[in-house]
């Protein structure tokens, strides 16, 4: 059915109360008509309260009202999504400063709380200090919530008003501490107001299906994912036959030219989100740290390919090192040519410009580490920052580090686009003579296609005439049972069997 919705919110500081309008089919209604709405205005956080108009209105030749005073109707699911959707974006500047006004009623309490503790000589907790600012952290994470938000993306949101709040420079001495417990716990304790954070935590573990193929890590995209998908009845969609135009490649010939190697791989569901791999023809790869003799290998076989690898890395003394690994021989491995290597950063500069959150590192070694740091490309600022000093009693040597993870999930895939363009990544199109295999290849593909349709045509009358066979389930596990083989490839055995006695 066709429909016309219509919703508008505006405020101003003279109004002294809010307004609500709504009605469907040009009449007004005394009370909320649709009940989806109720929980749109509580995401919109729009309450009895608020000083704001609010005008709904919806258009639809045929609404099914649930009373029959026709006060309420309900709503088709395309209608209520959209509802719900227009409710949500044109309220979203209303629902902005409502978020801003709590957050500043909580810090207002929190700091009256801690003048006092301070007056009784005491401090807050740390996990006093992380719900306080939690929301605030995922919110600047996450772009107000339009894009995922690794766990250390969040704690580095939140870190500094955390030091603010308990007086400690470093609140945890591991970072698991906040990314698998202080975070974990604050949704568990705010499901309402959390559940519609898209919080990624790193995958652990791995799950395979049998026969299917179909594999993942257990991570918290992946799980939604895979579950999303879940097919319960079998799809439609196998009644009709496509036949594939694409070709089956493998390897970076007349596929792509460029790799990027991301040092994090809690940043593969955002990369993935963004879609970066398929709009730049450009494979993702990580080591989840130095690099391994494998990767080298691989490294070296791209770069006699032609392909240039696009190095993301964090600003520290590890990062920098993964950098010159990647270009230098090691005792295990040695190139036969120096591989084609770009560094996209992090670096000094960079992190400066983004105004970046840095964090205190400590050394475990006793030599000096500025020597390796030169030797591996930093730049003499970079050292100065990556190293201040050592310290007089422990003997080590002690810094500051910025992570990857200290950009907001916007931050990060602007900095990355403009470091894959600055390279010159662009979309593949192989040479005239692949071009003209494939043009052949294709225009024969689409003529089969044609008199497939028209077959599937003709086929679709004889199918309603089919019936199942007697006895089919016990035949089909007849077939499988003590074999390695699913129901569906039995089945083909027993259709395939009724063909040939035909």
């Amino acid at each position: 059915m066709p429909y016309v919705l219509e919703v508008a919110c505006g405020w101003h500081g003279e109004q002294e109360s809010g307004h609500r309008l709504y009605g469907y089919n040009c009449a007004p209604s005394l009370a909320i008509p649709f009940r989806d709405l109720h929980s749109a205005l509580h995401e919109a956080r729009i309450g009895t309260e608020d000083v704001l108009t609010l005008v709904v209105h919806l258009l639809c030749p045929r609404l099914d009202a649930t009373d029959r005073g026709k006060t309420a109707v309900t709503l088709p699911s395309a209608i209520r999504e959209d509802l719900i959707k227009a409710v949500r974006l044109t309220c979203q500047e209303w629902t902005k400063v409502k978020r801003e006004d709590d957050l500043r009623a909580r810090r207002g309490a929190a700091i009256r709380e801690k003048l006092e503790r301070q007056q009784r000589r005491e401090q807050f907790t740390v996990k006093e200090a992380a719900w306080v600012v939690m929301e605030q952290a995922y919110m600047k994470a996450s772009d107000n919530g339009r894009l995922p938000a690794n766990a250390r993306q969040i704690m580095y949101g939140a870190r500094p008003e955390i030091i603010d709040l308990t007086g400690k420079a470093q609140p945890w001495t591991n970072s698991a501490y906040f990314t698998q417990t202080l975070l974990p716990d604050f949704m568990d304790a705010h499901a309402e107001l959390t559940a519609g954070w898209d919080v990624v935590f790193d995958a652990r573990g791995h799950f395979a299906e049998p026969h299917t193929g179909e594999q993942f890590g257990i991570g918290t995209l992946e799980v939604r994912k895979y579950i999303r998908n879940w097919q319960r009845n079998i799809s439609m969609s196998c009644w009709t036959y496509t036949l594939k135009h694409e070709f089956d490649t493998v390897g970076p010939y007349h596929r792509y030219a460029y790799v990027l190697f991301v040092e994090k791989e809690g940043f593969n569901p955002l990369i993935e989100r963004a879609q970066i791999s398929q709009r730049y023809d450009m494979p993702v790869m990580s080591t989840k740290g130095m690099t391994v003799t494998a990767a080298r290998q691989l490294i070296e076989a791209l770069s006699q390919a032609g392909v240039t690898i696009l190095v993301a890395h964090d600003f520290d003394k590890s990062g920098i090192e993964i950098l010159d690994k990647f270009q230098s021989d090691t005792r295990r491995y040695r190139y036969s040519a120096r591989p084609r290597i770009v560094d996209l950063g992090l670096r000094l500069d960079a992190a400066r410009a983004m105004s970046l959150e840095s964090e205190q590192v400590q050394y475990n070694s006793g030599v000096d580490p500025r020597a390796n740091l030169r030797h591996c490309g930093a730049t003499v600022e970079e050292c100065a920052f990556l190293v201040h000093g050592r310290n007089r009693e422990s003997g080590k040597w002690y810094g500051e580090r910025i992570e990857l993870n200290a950009m907001t999930s916007q931050q990060f895939l602007t900095w990355l686009e403009e470091g894959l363009v600055a390279a010159g990544v662009a979309k593949v199109v192989p040479d005239e003579e692949a071009l003209l295999i494939a043009y052949k290849h294709q225009k024969r593909i689409a003529a089969l296609q044609a008199a497939l349709d028209k077959a599937q045509c003709e086929l679709s009358v004889q199918e309603e005439t089919i019936d199942l066979p007697a006895n089919l389930a016990a035949r089909i596990r007849e077939k499988i049972t003590n074999t390695t083989i699913p129901w569906d490839d039995g089945l083909w055995q027993v259709i395939w069997e009724e063909a040939n006695d035909e």
